[in-house]
């Protein structure tokens, strides 16, 4: 991955040149382009924090929208039992919760 940062950051130093030089349309598409290549790294970067590859997804879920109103999807851990007063939340201090749209990614 080191190559495409590379190259992506050698594209973002030539944008920066032609900003201080642009004007009406073509600043307004250097900004987007930029905007774009930055977006680019950050998700390099997501992509080796994780280990995250085409061979490595199994699959990407979008949680759906139950429709029952405001309602947050838990991360439960069911410890092997089917008695739900044996089941622990995974982040008891209720610091994730996650909402319709939330991704899960299921590696291989």
């Amino acid at each position: 991955m080191e190559f495409v940062r590379n190259l992506i950051k050698k594209e973002l130093q030539k944008i920066e040149e032609q900003l201080s030089n642009s004007t009406g349309n073509n600043l307004s598409s250097n900004i987007s382009n930029k905007d774009d290549l930055k977006k680019c790294l950050y998700l390099i970067d997501l992509a080796e924090i994780y280990n995250l590859d085409a061979k490595s997804i199994k699959e990407i879920i979008s949680l759906p929208d139950m429709k029952t109103g405001y309602s947050e999807y838990r991360l439960i851990d069911d410890c092997e039992s089917d008695e739900k007063e044996n089941w622990i939340e995974v982040f008891s201090d209720h610091t994730k919760r996650f909402l319709p749209g939330d991704l899960i990614i299921v590696k291989k």
